[in-house]
């Protein structure tokens, strides 16, 4: 067996694309970009809960300071972050890690408008100062937008670059809201399609309801599975009803094709039986 040089192994390699960093851990990566170096030494992004962004601060003074901010830190998380469509910003007290000043930052980031060729600025000396000097990076980045043609955001009024309408967030927020009414429509009438619920819900895409349909399958079966391992059902029969919307999305048929042998064939003996033959009182199964 002859031996490939290491010369033509090295010539031949080429980097791999990587693991894409998850939201919050892009955002503790890069915050002090999206901040700034003075704001992210006393602040430090610990959760994202839904769209919100949950921030710890060295003290109440930098939470109430970053408080009157918040609007373009979301800005800039989202432009730093925009899986994440944030929307609102918490601050707690926390434990800030030990940062380092970045050699350089992004443009457009919020505590840095920092132009090639000017001097790194000195460290504030008090906290007022910083905050004066982070309001000021400010007000210089939204004019600079202005100048560039961007406009305010319809939803909630940052600014966007030119061609777009709504900020991630926005338009992040108005994605969940279709999903939810997409989910809810499905559960109602499984048996809808796309078309019916095109006409239903403004502004809906098929890859989104094709999303939430994978959702909502994976979410009944196994809410069905934990009635078949506990044997167990809630007042109300909300069990079977889950079970009947998860036959007709899943089959695709219409409930007038569905008969007990499809149900029975896709739910499993057990299940159906426990659903459907087990007398009950009052909503509950009877033991």
């Amino acid at each position: 067996m002859s031996l490939r040089p290491i010369r033509e192994s090295i010539s031949r390699w080429k980097p791999g694309k990587g693991r894409q960093l998850d939201p919050l851990h892009e955002l503790q990566a890069a915050w002090g970009t999206v901040v700034g170096a003075e704001v992210a030494a006393n602040s430090h992004p610990v959760q994202i809960a839904g769209d919100t962004l949950v921030v710890a601060t060295r003290s109440s003074a930098w939470s109430q300071q970053l408080a009157y901010l918040s609007e373009r830190i979301l800005e800039a998380a989202n432009g730093q972050a925009p899986d994440a469509a944030l929307r609102h910003l918490r601050l707690r007290l926390g434990r800030v890690p030990a940062r380092s000043r970045p050699r350089a930052t992004s443009p457009g980031s919020v505590g840095s408008l920092q132009r090639a060729g000017d001097v790194a600025p000195q460290p504030s000396a008090s906290l007022e100062q910083a905050f004066e000097r982070f309001r000021a990076d400010v007000l210089a980045s939204q004019r600079a937008k202005r100048a560039a043609g961007w406009n305010p955001c319809v939803g909630c009024g940052v600014p966007v670059a030119t061609g777009r309408s709504r900020c991630e967030g926005c338009a992040g927020a108005d994605r969940q809201g279709r999903e939810a009414r997409i989910a809810q429509a499905l559960f109602e009438a499984p048996w809808l399609g796309y078309p019916q619920l095109a006409e239903q819900i403004e502004g809906v895409e098929h890859e989104e309801v094709e999303a939430v349909r994978r959702r909502l399958l994976m979410r009944w079966w196994d809410i069905l599975c934990t009635v078949r391992r506990t044997s167990q059902l809630s007042r109300g029969g909300r069990e079977r009803m889950i079970a009947g919307a998860y036959v007709v999305l899943k089959s695709g048929l219409p409930p007038d094709r569905i008969g007990s042998a499809t149900v029975r064939t896709m739910l499993g003996d057990e299940l159906y039986r426990l659903l459907y033959e087990t007398p009950t009182t009052n909503g509950t199964n009877v033991e």
